[in-house]
């Protein structure tokens, strides 16, 4: 069967889908580095960047030299102003930001997102092959990633690649991958319901894999995104049965791909069950061989109580999100500045690190993107974020109800599918940080959007002023985030490098890396954890008090809320003989973390040295 819309689908695809595509699909998914903290993200950064600008220059030397001119009049859909909208709010919240460098760092992946969207769109509604490439070029890409990933599982191969856990391929965390896949189910069930000969066979083997890696991921975020995208799916489909206006052929042939989806779907979980059973029988026996005394179902309740934990723990990051919501409703707390302010709104914490303080217990973000959103952003922010989805989803509605074909309607009915998944996971992950989600999101809004404008054109013109004006903007900023981003790559580089030589003491080594960093790009590692803050154990370890009071200094201005900064800024006082300040410093660490031995421990002997024994 054919695409919809598209008169010759086998035609050869243009410059401009090849290289969205090449980059989108089949480069950036597998792009990773041992070279940094983070193995993916700002590595893909880069390569998003360059992707972008080469899209955009590509427009821009159509448009202006040969006066080459696409159909642009999709700039006059509501969802660009919108964006636009969103990204200015978001920009007017970096007034609130404590740490400027990590404030400006997630505005420009906004941005990047947002501008991705506006080429992804322009290339795929004027392609009349475009979305048949992007389909089965996604399907490729999820054949690997779920091979990669089930290799990962049985350790067969490609444990080398960096990462946290059993199952996670390219993506460096099980949850991101499990995700990464969710975003690619629509086009691939398109192909099972679409394609004929090798493509519909090869659409069934990808998405028999891409449902076992799913569930051997244990990522019930992703479990639950499949079952409630697939109840309201369908209650949508029941609801515009009647405007699908199937021929009864066409409802046969829909009914047994459907039953095909189904029976594949019962397979890859029943077969994710038994590889679980058999792993958690091995691992039973290998403890009962090594540790006589354990539990006869330890093995077995294993994994299900660190699920539950970490459901469990999702509550608390929630909570502490309202606090600063109530504190700062309007503009936020600030973009990038929840993990830095976090420790001010957590109740009752409790610190617990490693031999030389290197492991926070609190995380880096709420586990919800939109609380993420309302949080950093304002009431305003949020509202521009659920328009975005709002608008997609009223989008994909008008097309089911009112496309002329009928494949056109099946694709919008998968990709709301993708859609209301994708806002499951973002309710209990954070996504919105990770480059490839961005990436695979604006794909499914680019098709969205471009179906759309298919069946409701417009009839208005854009002068190539105005697009060589949007276009030279959009280069102009492209350049710049790829200057920010390649001074936090290196910034990121020498901070892994630092915190290897901090972990064998080698200080010097430490302070040497630190001095290579620019900290107007790059000031705060993964953990949020001011870089000055190592160089500044560096230095208190060789004795240079003064060298390390200087550095503790620039870090409590970097991240004022790191308990172990504030404690060392007080010791440092406490050694220079200055108890009142070191006593006011450690009742900060204290009032952010009540159970912070060490800064208990710390403000007894400061009293102590005060006179003040009581």
């Amino acid at each position: 069967m054919k695409l919809p819309g598209y008169k010759n689908p086998l035609r050869l695809p243009s410059l401009k889908l090849i290289i969205l595509i090449g980059g989108a699909v089949y480069i950036i998914p597998f792009v990773f580095t041992f070279s940094t903290i983070d193995p993916v993200l700002l590595i893909r950064f880069l390569a998003w960047t360059a992707l972008t600008v080469l899209l955009v220059l590509t427009f821009l030397i159509q448009n202006s030299i040969f006066r080459l001119s696409p159909d642009f009049t999709v700039l006059y859909r509501a969802i660009f102003p919108i964006v636009m909208g969103y990204a200015v709010i978001a920009g007017f919240s970096l007034f609130q930001t404590i740490n400027l460098a990590e404030g400006i760092f997630d505005w420009l992946k906004l941005f990047l997102t947002f501008t991705f969207l506006y080429v992804a769109c322009l290339t795929l509604a004027h392609n009349r092959g475009g979305v048949l490439f992007l389909t089965r070029s996604v399907i490729v890409t999820a054949l690997i990633l779920g091979f990669i990933g089930i290799c990962q599982y049985f350790q067969i191969a490609f444990t080398a690649i960096p990462g946290n856990y059993a199952v996670y391929a390219t993506m460096a965390n099980t949850n991101l991958f499990a995700s990464a896949l969710f975003l690619m189910l629509p086009f691939i069930m398109f192909g099972a319901l679409q394609f004929s000969g090798a493509w519909h066979s090869l659409s069934l083997v990808t998405l028999t894999g891409v449902l076992y890696a799913i569930a051997i991921s244990e990522t019930r975020a992703v479990w639950g995104a499949i079952i409630i995208a697939t109840v309201i799916t369908v209650c949508v489909v029941l609801l515009c049965y009647q405007k699908l206006k199937l021929t009864q052929n066409e409802k046969y042939f829909y009914l047994r791909r459907s039953l095909v989806i189904i029976v594949i779907f019962l397979i890859s979980a029943s077969a994710a069950i038994w590889s679980h059973t058999v792993e958690n029988n091995h691992l039973c026996l290998f403890l009962k061989k090594s540790h006589p005394a354990a539990s006869k179902n330890s093995g077995t309740l294993q994994r299900p109580i660190k699920s539950i934990i970490s459901l469990r723990g999702r509550f608390p990051l929630w909570q502490t999100s309202m606090r600063m919501i109530k504190a700062a409703p309007i503009l936020g707390i600030g973009l990038g500045q929840w993990k830095i302010v976090s420790p001010a709104y957590e109740m009752d914490q409790k610190i617990k690190v490693s031999g030389k303080g290197l492991r926070q217990t609190w995380v880096q973000r709420p586990h919800n993107d939109f609380l993420w959103v309302f949080s950093e952003t304002g009431v305003l922010g949020l509202l521009g974020h659920v328009l975005f989805w709002g608008v997609l989803i009223y989008y994909s509605l008008r097309i089911i109800c009112s496309a002329s074909d009928i494949q056109k309607k099946i694709y919008a009915i998968l990709l709301l599918f993708g859609i209301i998944g994708f806002a499951v996971i973002s309710s209990f992950s954070f996504p919105r940080e990770r480059i490839f989600h961005n990436i695979f999101f604006m794909l499914i809004a680019a098709c969205i959007v471009s179906f759309y404008h298919q069946t409701f054109p417009i009839r208005k013109a854009v002068s190539h002023r105005k697009l060589f004006c949007l276009n030279f903007f959009l280069l102009a900023l492209l350049t710049f985030c790829w200057i920010f981003g390649h001074a936090r790559f290196d910034g990121e580089a020498h901070a892994k490098n630092a915190l290897r030589a901090y972990r064998f003491d080698d200080w010097q080594r430490v302070i040497l890396e630190i001095d290579k960093v620019d900290s107007r790009f790059y000031n705060l590692d993964p953990t949020s954890t001011p870089l000055a803050w190592y160089r500044g154990m560096a230095n208190f370890s060789l004795g240079r008090i003064e060298d390390a009071l200087n550095d503790f200094q620039k870090a409590y201005v970097n991240n004022p809320y790191h308990v172990h900064v504030i404690n060392n800024l007080g010791t440092c006082y406490a050694l220079q003989q200055d108890f009142d300040k070191a006593a006011d410093y450690y009742q900060r660490a204290l009032a952010i973390s009540p159970r912070f031995k060490e800064a208990i421990l710390n403000w007894g002997a400061v009293y102590f040295q005060m006179g003040k024994y009581r």
